[in-house]
């Protein structure tokens, strides 16, 4: 019987924890997105021009609220570069799976495995606290 890799438990650790963070920068870009089109488009079109004329001035207020709620959703994803947050959480994940392969192989020494460990979890301690900053 073969003795279990010591290496295997902190990365599958940290494999676990990106797979968490891209599940959550996915979440919520996604619900961002989807919010900033439904007021897009409800704010816009003839479903507008009649409820315009059926409660005129209320619906000229909710249409100035709608309209600007989609415009700062759509700059707060822009300013927090959520896209790009996604991208590089994707490599890191990639890289990590890498690792991880390397580790169930064997192909990986220790002295190894923890520069590359301490540089993946590091990337992935930047991009969570990016997340959390807003930046």
């Amino acid at each position: 019987m073969s003795t279990p890799n010591p290496l295997l438990e902190p990365t599958l650790r940290l494999y676990e924890e990106a797979q968490q963070l891209l599940r959550s920068i996915t979440r919520l870009a996604n619900t961002l997105k989807t919010i900033a089109l439904i007021l897009s488009v409800l704010t816009t079109g003839s479903l507008w021009l009649v409820l315009t004329k059926a409660l005129p001035e209320f619906t000229l207020w909710a249409g100035a609220v709608a309209s600007t709620a989609a415009t700062f959703i759509a700059l707060y994803l822009k300013s927090t570069g959520s896209s790009r947050k996604h991208g590089r959480a994707i490599v890191i994940h990639g890289d990590i799976a890498q690792l991880l392969a390397k580790v169930r192989s064997g192909q990986i020494q220790e002295g190894d495995f923890w520069s590359l460990y301490k540089n993946l979890e590091h990337d992935l301690f930047t991009i969570k606290n990016a997340l959390n900053e807003g930046d």
